[in-house]
């Protein structure tokens, strides 16, 4: 996390470095120091804690609410791991610069990770069935509130009007379109494709932006290991 890779600078990094760039032999010759280092650094981290947490999770939920509600990725948008960014970065490659060539990276390895993600049957029948119904009888509702609005207020059917039906036919209808599978899932396209093909050009692509392509990856974009591999670098 990042609160980790600041204590290793702050105890570490800052303190190994003299202004020569050269490294101070109070670092290597006085071991107790980095000790309390690490121990304050500790006894902060444990007095933050609760702050942290809370800002930390206030800052995601406003951050990704909206991811959530058009692309249905509840657990945030995937980054590249801190290891990751050190891996692709080349030498002496300015942040921004590295930033640019990273940006399109995002989309491919989102899209490489799809391919692994086959829709159940059972759950796109569901989907389907609950978009049609709900979306059938809220046409009907939205003809009579188009009538006359009071007839949605005033007409019951059973304990409940019929706005508090809109209600319900409008969640299940929300309901069904998350599990309907994305219109560019590779399971869903009527053309016949090589899937395992297609997953290894797509971690090329990928690559031709990382600039990242080790050997165990060329060819078995398709190999679970592979895919393990790109997802811990890959993450939520």
């Amino acid at each position: 996390s990042k609160s980790i890779e600041w204590s290793i600078y702050f105890c570490v990094l800052n303190y190994m470095f003299n202004h020569s760039r050269k490294i101070r032999p109070a670092f290597y010759g006085d071991p107790s120091s980095l000790r309390r280092r690490f121990f304050l650094c500790g006894v902060a981290h444990a007095i933050f804690m609760p702050f942290l947490l809370f800002f930390v999770s206030l800052h995601f939920f406003m951050s990704n609410i909206y991811d959530w509600r058009s692309t249905k990725e509840y657990l945030g948008p995937r980054e590249w791991s801190a290891i990751a960014k050190w891996k692709f970065r080349e030498l002496n490659e300015l942040n921004h610069l590295f930033e640019r060539r990273m940006e399109p990276s995002y989309k491919s390895a989102s899209a490489y990770l799809e391919m692994f993600s086959k829709p159940s049957p059972l759950a796109v029948a569901v989907g389907r069935i609950l978009v049609f119904v709900s979306g059938s009888l809220g046409t009907l509702l939205l003809v009579f509130a188009a009538i006359n609005d009071a007839i949605l207020l005033h007409v019951k059917v059973g304990n409940w009007n019929l706005l508090w039906y809109a209600g319900v036919l409008g969640a299940s209808f929300s309901i069904g379109k998350a599990l309907l599978p994305k219109s560019n899932n590779p399971y869903y396209c009527r053309s016949r494709r090589n899937m395992m093909n297609d997953m290894s050009v797509e971690l090329e692509k990928v690559a031709s932006h990382t600039h990242f392509l080790p050997d165990s990856w060329r060819g078995k974009g398709w190999d679970d290991k592979t895919k393990k591999e790109f997802s811990a670098m890959f993450q939520y």
